[in-house]
């Protein structure tokens, strides 16, 4: 399971990034951070969401 800590910097990374923007124009990266964030969500959500 994925901490808080850790998801925090998952997120940030990014964002701290001079290229963010040449970051998020790339399909994949924008994907696989969205599917990291939903994934967290369900593992950390408390209600059953499926």
């Amino acid at each position: 399971m994925i901490s808080s800590s850790d998801f925090r910097v998952i997120v940030s990374e990014p964002l701290k990034s001079i290229s963010f923007q040449n970051y998020m124009k790339k399909e994949k990266r924008r994907q696989l951070l969205v599917d990291v964030i939903l994934t967290w969500i369900v593992l950390n959500c408390d209600c059953d969401i499926l």
